[in-house]
């Protein structure tokens, strides 16, 4: 799993260059933009993890972009930094979208503390939904590991709720023999290539897939098995 990546957003290149240095040290990836027009140029392409957005910036203020991205469904977590002390700041700040605030000049280690508890926060919100299958009138939802019909959840034996599952995570591909065995931990088992039918056998009876022209658990010649089935999910959380 990749370090989370830091975006910082400020014109004071001298401050830029000392957290960058800082903050890579610690293991953090950080990208910095000295204005929002160089956001894209600066991430590559990149999503990035937590934002460090000064209000102060050269064409418009930090609060105004802070605004509008909010306003589009960004749900990145944005820590605001500015050199304004009164209350009616902060309070303006963290009304208009910002997760946290800190006033300048800072201590180093404050900023991080503060990086560190935004991401601990924002960590569950940033995972990719579970994906839910779709094959005839089933749901499979991974993330629960339940099927369903017509909205009621069916009662599998655990070897085909186990088989079933690994079908779905790996839905639309080929799983040869030798693989599906690793998987469901058969690789002690004699003839093995038909501990793998068996099980692939019941579970289609389970499902009523005709195994002489089956729909969803398909044989490959040669290859294995693919499980077709369609793939949706919620749309993953907009971001800056």
């Amino acid at each position: 799993m990749s370090s989370p990546l830091l975006l910082l957003i400020d014109d004071d290149e001298q401050l830029m260059r000392r957290l960058r240095a800082h903050l890579a040290r610690l293991g953090y990836r950080v990208c910095v933009a000295h204005r929002v027009a160089a956001i894209d140029a600066a991430l590559g392409g990149d999503v990035p993890d937590l934002v460090v957005l000064d209000w102060n910036l050269p064409e418009r203020d930090g609060l105004t972009h802070l605004v509008k991205w909010r306003a589009g469904g960004a749900l990145t977590p944005v820590l605001m930094l500015s050199g304004n002390v009164s209350a009616n700041h902060r309070v303006a700040g963290l009304r208009g979208g910002a997760d946290d605030y800190l006033t300048k000049p800072f201590d180093i280690d404050e900023l991080v503390a503060r990086i560190e508890a935004l991401l601990r926060r924002s960590a569950p919100a940033l995972q990719p939904p579970a994906p839910v299958l779709r094959f005839g009138p089933f749901v499979l939802d991974l993330g629960a590991a339940r099927l369903s019909r017509a909205g009621e959840v069916l009662a599998l034996a655990s070897a085909e709720l186990e088989l079933l599952m690994i079908f779905g995570k790996h839905a639309n591909r080929v799983l040869a023999r030798e693989r599906l065995l690793e998987l469901t931990g058969d690789l002690d088992g004699e003839r093995l290539d038909r501990s793998v039918d068996l099980r692939v056998a019941r579970l289609r009876e389970r499902l009523g897939d005709d195994a002489r022209a089956p729909r969803w658990i398909i044989t490959v010649r040669g290859q294995g098995y693919r499980f077709d089935a369609q793939i949706s999910a919620d749309e993953a959380s907009r971001r800056v």
